[in-house]
Protein backbone atom coordinates (compact mmCIF):
# COMPACT_ATOMS: atom_id res chain seq x y z
CA UNK A 1 0.00 0.00 0.00
CA UNK A 2 3.01 2.20 -0.36
CA UNK A 3 2.05 3.33 -3.73
CA UNK A 4 -1.79 4.44 -2.40
CA UNK A 5 -0.10 5.97 0.66
CA UNK A 6 2.38 8.13 -1.93
CA UNK A 7 -0.67 8.98 -4.48
CA UNK A 8 -2.47 10.09 -1.54
CA UNK A 9 0.13 13.12 -0.40
CA UNK A 10 0.41 13.53 -3.93
CA UNK A 11 -3.15 14.66 -4.19
CA UNK A 12 -2.77 17.04 -1.18
CA UNK A 13 -4.04 14.18 1.86
CA UNK A 14 -1.86 14.68 4.63
CA UNK A 15 -4.05 13.95 7.55
CA UNK A 16 -3.30 10.74 8.80
CA UNK A 17 -6.84 9.65 9.62
CA UNK A 18 -7.83 9.61 6.23
CA UNK A 19 -4.80 8.09 4.54
CA UNK A 20 -5.12 5.32 7.24
CA UNK A 21 -8.64 4.70 6.53
CA UNK A 22 -8.22 4.87 2.87
CA UNK A 23 -5.33 2.55 2.74
CA UNK A 24 -7.59 0.20 4.71
CA UNK A 25 -10.89 0.65 2.71
CA UNK A 26 -8.73 -0.72 -0.68
CA UNK A 27 -7.07 -3.58 0.59
CA UNK A 28 -10.06 -4.84 2.04
CA UNK A 29 -12.34 -4.51 -1.22
CA UNK A 30 -9.74 -6.69 -2.83
CA UNK A 31 -10.64 -9.57 0.08
CA UNK A 32 -14.35 -9.09 0.50
CA UNK A 33 -16.22 -11.48 -0.38
CA UNK A 34 -19.80 -10.31 -1.06
CA UNK A 35 -20.82 -6.92 -1.64
CA UNK A 36 -18.94 -3.94 -1.28
CA UNK A 37 -20.88 -1.67 1.75
CA UNK A 38 -19.89 -0.67 4.81
CA UNK A 39 -21.27 -3.34 7.06
CA UNK A 40 -19.54 -6.13 4.79
CA UNK A 41 -15.99 -4.27 4.90
CA UNK A 42 -16.27 -3.95 8.65
CA UNK A 43 -16.61 -7.57 8.94
CA UNK A 44 -13.03 -8.27 7.13
CA UNK A 45 -11.14 -5.58 8.46
CA UNK A 46 -10.76 -3.81 11.72
CA UNK A 47 -12.92 -0.72 11.00
CA UNK A 48 -16.01 -0.48 12.35
CA UNK A 49 -18.83 0.28 9.84
CA UNK A 50 -19.51 4.11 11.91
CA UNK A 51 -15.37 4.55 10.31
CA UNK A 52 -16.29 3.60 6.91
CA UNK A 53 -19.77 6.19 7.07
CA UNK A 54 -17.56 9.00 8.67
CA UNK A 55 -15.01 8.62 6.34
CA UNK A 56 -17.08 8.60 3.05
CA UNK A 57 -18.93 11.80 4.20
CA UNK A 58 -15.97 13.33 3.60
CA UNK A 59 -14.78 14.78 -0.03
CA UNK A 60 -12.55 12.63 -2.14
CA UNK A 61 -11.47 13.18 -5.47
CA UNK A 62 -11.86 9.24 -6.90
CA UNK A 63 -11.21 10.12 -10.55
CA UNK A 64 -7.87 12.34 -9.82
CA UNK A 65 -7.18 9.35 -7.69
CA UNK A 66 -7.57 6.69 -10.39
CA UNK A 67 -5.76 9.43 -13.10
CA UNK A 68 -3.02 9.59 -10.93
CA UNK A 69 -2.56 5.57 -10.88
CA UNK A 70 -3.10 5.41 -14.39
CA UNK A 71 -0.03 7.66 -14.82
CA UNK A 72 1.85 5.51 -12.94
CA UNK A 73 0.89 2.17 -14.09
CA UNK A 74 1.31 3.21 -17.88
CA UNK A 75 3.43 5.21 -20.24
CA UNK A 76 2.94 8.50 -21.92
CA UNK A 77 4.04 7.11 -24.81
CA UNK A 78 1.41 4.40 -25.55
CA UNK A 79 -1.94 5.53 -27.28
CA UNK A 80 -4.12 5.13 -25.12
CA UNK A 81 -8.41 5.55 -25.82
CA UNK A 82 -11.10 6.47 -23.50
CA UNK A 83 -14.21 4.07 -23.31
CA UNK A 84 -18.08 4.42 -21.44
CA UNK A 85 -20.64 2.07 -20.80
CA UNK A 86 -23.44 1.38 -17.82
CA UNK A 87 -24.08 -1.79 -15.93
CA UNK A 88 -27.64 -2.75 -14.76
CA UNK A 89 -27.79 -3.50 -10.90
CA UNK A 90 -30.81 -5.89 -9.91
CA UNK A 91 -32.72 -4.02 -6.39
CA UNK A 92 -35.35 -4.87 -5.16
CA UNK A 93 -37.33 -2.58 -2.42
CA UNK A 94 -38.91 0.62 -3.20
CA UNK A 95 -36.83 3.37 -1.66
CA UNK A 96 -33.30 2.73 -2.74
CA UNK A 97 -32.12 6.45 -4.50
CA UNK A 98 -31.72 6.16 -8.55
CA UNK A 99 -33.98 3.00 -8.72
CA UNK A 100 -35.43 3.48 -12.60
CA UNK A 101 -36.56 1.41 -15.47
CA UNK A 102 -32.43 0.70 -16.83
CA UNK A 103 -31.76 -1.64 -19.83
CA UNK A 104 -30.04 -4.89 -18.43
CA UNK A 105 -28.14 -5.88 -21.14
CA UNK A 106 -27.95 -10.14 -19.75
CA UNK A 107 -31.33 -10.18 -20.55
CA UNK A 108 -31.49 -7.86 -23.56
CA UNK A 109 -34.84 -5.87 -21.77
CA UNK A 110 -35.39 -2.80 -19.48
CA UNK A 111 -36.09 -3.52 -16.17
CA UNK A 112 -36.62 -1.60 -12.52
CA UNK A 113 -32.90 -1.22 -10.86
CA UNK A 114 -30.24 0.69 -10.93
CA UNK A 115 -27.59 1.56 -13.30
CA UNK A 116 -23.75 2.46 -12.95
CA UNK A 117 -22.05 4.43 -15.81
CA UNK A 118 -18.34 4.14 -16.23
CA UNK A 119 -15.46 5.82 -18.01
CA UNK A 120 -12.27 4.29 -18.36
CA UNK A 121 -9.15 4.44 -19.59
CA UNK A 122 -7.61 1.41 -22.37
CA UNK A 123 -3.86 0.92 -23.14
CA UNK A 124 -4.25 0.19 -26.79
CA UNK A 125 -0.36 -1.32 -26.79
CA UNK A 126 -1.02 -3.76 -23.85
CA UNK A 127 -4.68 -4.00 -24.23
CA UNK A 128 -5.45 -3.69 -20.59
CA UNK A 129 -8.36 -0.97 -19.13
CA UNK A 130 -8.37 1.18 -15.91
CA UNK A 131 -11.49 3.13 -14.61
CA UNK A 132 -11.66 6.19 -14.09
CA UNK A 133 -14.33 7.11 -12.30
CA UNK A 134 -17.62 5.68 -12.07
CA UNK A 135 -21.29 7.63 -11.12
CA UNK A 136 -24.77 6.49 -10.74
CA UNK A 137 -27.55 7.36 -13.26
CA UNK A 138 -30.04 9.48 -11.94
CA UNK A 139 -33.59 8.16 -12.05
CA UNK A 140 -35.64 10.12 -14.64
CA UNK A 141 -37.93 11.84 -12.09
CA UNK A 142 -34.93 13.38 -10.86
CA UNK A 143 -34.63 16.13 -13.25
CA UNK A 144 -37.47 15.25 -15.79
CA UNK A 145 -35.75 18.08 -18.47
CA UNK A 146 -32.75 16.06 -18.87
CA UNK A 147 -32.32 13.11 -20.80
CA UNK A 148 -30.29 9.77 -20.00
CA UNK A 149 -27.63 11.28 -22.71
CA UNK A 150 -27.62 14.29 -20.85
CA UNK A 151 -26.92 12.39 -17.92
CA UNK A 152 -23.69 10.64 -19.59
CA UNK A 153 -22.15 13.69 -21.22
CA UNK A 154 -22.63 15.44 -17.88
CA UNK A 155 -20.25 12.11 -16.45
CA UNK A 156 -17.84 12.38 -19.48
CA UNK A 157 -17.47 16.32 -18.67
CA UNK A 158 -16.49 15.53 -15.05
CA UNK A 159 -14.25 12.66 -15.96
CA UNK A 160 -12.48 14.44 -19.19
CA UNK A 161 -10.20 16.51 -17.30
CA UNK A 162 -8.35 13.48 -15.92
CA UNK A 163 -7.95 11.72 -19.25
CA UNK A 164 -4.29 11.29 -20.17
CA UNK A 165 -3.48 14.00 -22.48
CA UNK A 166 -3.00 11.26 -25.26
CA UNK A 167 -6.43 10.36 -25.32
CA UNK A 168 -8.25 11.92 -28.25
CA UNK A 169 -10.84 9.21 -28.75
CA UNK A 170 -14.11 7.69 -26.96
CA UNK A 171 -15.13 4.57 -27.82
CA UNK A 172 -18.94 3.47 -26.91
CA UNK A 173 -21.66 1.05 -28.25
CA UNK A 174 -24.83 1.54 -30.35
CA UNK A 175 -26.58 3.00 -27.93
CA UNK A 176 -24.52 6.36 -27.96
CA UNK A 177 -25.07 6.89 -31.05
CA UNK A 178 -27.07 9.64 -31.00
CA UNK A 179 -26.59 13.32 -32.22
CA UNK A 180 -26.62 15.06 -28.91
CA UNK A 181 -24.02 12.76 -27.66
CA UNK A 182 -21.58 12.90 -29.93
CA UNK A 183 -21.97 16.77 -30.51
CA UNK A 184 -21.46 16.86 -26.95
CA UNK A 185 -18.50 14.64 -27.18
CA UNK A 186 -16.86 16.64 -29.56
CA UNK A 187 -17.19 19.84 -27.56
CA UNK A 188 -14.95 17.96 -25.33
CA UNK A 189 -12.20 17.85 -28.07
CA UNK A 190 -13.00 13.63 -28.01
CA UNK A 191 -13.87 11.99 -31.62
CA UNK A 192 -16.72 9.17 -31.12
CA UNK A 193 -16.13 5.73 -32.02
CA UNK A 194 -19.22 3.58 -32.08
CA UNK A 195 -22.05 1.53 -34.08
CA UNK A 196 -24.69 2.51 -36.06
CA UNK A 197 -27.77 2.56 -34.28
CA UNK A 198 -30.81 0.70 -36.38
CA UNK A 199 -32.81 3.74 -36.92
CA UNK A 200 -29.72 5.36 -37.87
CA UNK A 201 -30.74 8.43 -40.47
CA UNK A 202 -27.63 8.28 -43.21
CA UNK A 203 -28.13 10.55 -46.32
CA UNK A 204 -26.02 11.50 -49.18
CA UNK A 205 -24.89 14.98 -49.50
CA UNK A 206 -25.90 16.58 -52.41
CA UNK A 207 -22.88 17.30 -54.68
CA UNK A 208 -25.15 18.30 -58.21
CA UNK A 209 -25.73 21.71 -59.97
CA UNK A 210 -28.13 23.86 -57.65
CA UNK A 211 -31.67 25.19 -59.15
CA UNK A 212 -31.31 29.11 -59.27
CA UNK A 213 -34.00 30.27 -56.84
CA UNK A 214 -35.58 28.71 -53.72
CA UNK A 215 -33.29 26.82 -51.09
CA UNK A 216 -30.29 24.96 -51.59
CA UNK A 217 -30.29 21.09 -52.03
CA UNK A 218 -28.94 19.40 -49.23
CA UNK A 219 -29.37 15.85 -49.48
CA UNK A 220 -29.08 13.45 -52.24
CA UNK A 221 -31.37 10.37 -50.98
CA UNK A 222 -31.12 8.09 -48.32
CA UNK A 223 -27.89 5.49 -47.58
CA UNK A 224 -28.95 2.02 -48.05
CA UNK A 225 -25.92 0.41 -46.63
CA UNK A 226 -26.95 -3.33 -48.29
CA UNK A 227 -26.32 -1.39 -51.27
CA UNK A 228 -22.72 0.03 -51.42
CA UNK A 229 -22.46 0.95 -54.71
CA UNK A 230 -22.39 4.56 -54.14
CA UNK A 231 -19.73 4.32 -51.69
CA UNK A 232 -15.78 5.04 -52.52
CA UNK A 233 -13.60 2.64 -51.03
CA UNK A 234 -10.88 4.45 -49.19
CA UNK A 235 -8.62 1.62 -48.29
CA UNK A 236 -8.38 -1.78 -46.39
CA UNK A 237 -7.81 -2.12 -43.46
CA UNK A 238 -5.04 -5.19 -43.27
CA UNK A 239 -6.01 -8.72 -41.99
CA UNK A 240 -4.81 -9.79 -38.26
CA UNK A 241 -3.06 -12.78 -38.49
CA UNK A 242 -4.48 -15.77 -37.04
CA UNK A 243 -2.50 -17.13 -33.33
Amino acid sequence: MEIVQSLLTKMGIFHKPQIKALTTLFATILIACGKVNFTNLSRYSGRTERTYRRQFKKRFDFAQFNAELIKAATSFHHSMIAVMDCSFIAKSGKKTFGLDQFYNGSHNRVERGLEVSLVAVVDVETEVAYSLLAEQTFDQSECPELTRMDYYLHHLEIAQPQLPPQVRYLAVDGAYAKEAFVKGVRALNLDVISKLRRDANLRYVFEGEQKARGAKRKYDGKVNLADPTRLTMVSELPRANAS
